[in-house]
């Protein structure tokens, strides 16, 4: 029987005030949302020391990292997305959605697939121009579902997973 204690040790880094989604970018740093405390907290996973506290809208929840670096944060209380570069850890937009920004992921192509839970539609964002696409309010055509969306996922090709 293997020891695991000694192979493993637990770490506690500081965070904000309610830390939800976590996700980690191409070099390495950790990204972690504090629904709570309105911001971004980045732990760098070398050290496992806090390198910035990045702000976002209110209520960040989830996170995920374009093949880019660009880190896409829902904040569900101020309808957007915050998006932050991993190289700087500054945000470089905030993206407009539907109500109540959740889940999200990004396809192959670069897209980033917003779940609005209280207006049951999708935002995608170009990871590319960090805009919502269409661009135009008045071309926007977001899905539309009967059901309120929690999850999202896209297939290795880039298309629509059900």
């Amino acid at each position: 029987m293997t020891n695991l204690s000694a192979a493993f040790s637990t770490v506690t880094i500081p965070a904000g005030t309610t830390p939800l989604g976590v996700a980690v970018a191409p070099n390495g740093n950790v990204y972690v949302g504090n629904a709570n405390s309105a911001n971004v907290t980045v732990i760098s996973s070398a050290t496992n020391t806090v390198l910035a506290t990045v702000p976002a809208g209110s209520d960040p929840a989830m996170i995920a990292v374009a093949q880019n670096g660009n880190v896409y944060v829902t904040n569900q209380s101020s309808n957007t997305v915050t998006v932050i570069s991993s190289a700087t850890n500054t945000v470089l937009a905030t993206v407009p959605t539907g109500g109540g920004p959740f889940a999200l992921a990004v396809a192959p192509n670069g897209n980033v697939y917003v779940g609005n839970s209280t207006s049951n539609t999708v935002t995608v964002i170009s990871s590319a121009t960090n805009r919502s696409w269409p661009p135009s309010p008045s071309a926007r055509s977001r899905t539309r579902w009967r059901w309120r969306p929690t999850a999202t996922s896209t297939s290795p090709t880039g298309t629509r997973t059900p």
